[in-house]
């Protein structure tokens, strides 16, 4: 027929099915013997790899053991060190407790030896420079305290302590005027506590007069009171 269309319907396409790959097949022909000798090997492996790990952690132990082992053997050393320092340091300090006691007791030895003595020396050049000219001093006599034995003291209670009494004579070619020298030796020597007339003399135109120079403290060596040096 002309002028008439013939419809045709075409046949809908199916929904989209799942697309499938197919797998590659495998077989494993290989015997069990091999697949435990894997087995094997891995589990070597792995305890190959413990055992050097063991060994690394025991070595790193046995290093740092060492070390602090080290470090407590060098302190200790340091310790015995300081302390045999601290030994000689006080020996030393012993032996100069020592030396000083030694010098103490012998300062003070000293100045048990020189509590009572006199200055003989300087006591009677005084004498010798205190008496008139033309005068001579001609004999001495010397009578002192010592350590262990006291002077004889005066009764009289205004007269001061005396440690030592010097008898001395002097002689002139002229008669003496004992009140002089007795004010000279009183005055100028230092140390006479009391300077007395004992008796006076004449003998072929040689006059002399005899003196009792009672001595104190101030004619010690060490005045009383100071230390010696």
């Amino acid at each position: 027929m002309s002028g008439t269309r013939v419809l045709t319907r075409k046949p809908s396409a199916a929904p989209d099915a799942p697309a499938f790959v197919a797998a590659v097949p495998r077989v494993d022909l290989l015997p069990p013997e091999v697949h435990e000798q894997r087995k094997m090997r891995s589990t070597r492996s792995t305890i190959l790899l413990l055992a050097i790990l063991a060994i690394v952690v025991v070595g790193g132990g046995y290093a740092f053991a060492t070390l602090r082992v080290m470090q407590t053997s060098l302190a200790l050393a340091a310790e015995q060190e300081r302390t045999l320092d601290l030994l000689a340091q006080q020996q030393e300090f012993i032996e100069v407790r020592h030396i000083q006691s030694r010098v103490t007791a012998s300062e003070a030895a000293e100045r048990v030896g020189t509590s009572t003595e006199v200055d003989w020396t300087n006591l009677l050049g005084q004498v010798v420079a205190s008496q008139p000219a033309g005068m001579s001093l001609v004999t001495v006599d010397i009578q002192s305290v010592t350590p262990t034995t006291p002077f004889p003291q005066p009764t009289v209670p205004l007269q001061g302590p005396r440690i030592a009494a010097v008898k001395a004579s002097f002689s002139s070619g002229s008669p003496i005027d004992s009140a002089a020298l007795i004010e000279s030796l009183s005055t100028n020597v230092v140390g006479a506590a009391e300077v007395l007339l004992v008796d006076t003399g004449e003998n072929e135109g040689v006059f002399t007069s005899n003196l009792v120079i009672y001595v104190d403290k101030d004619a010690l060596v060490v005045a009383e009171g100071e230390v010696s040096e």
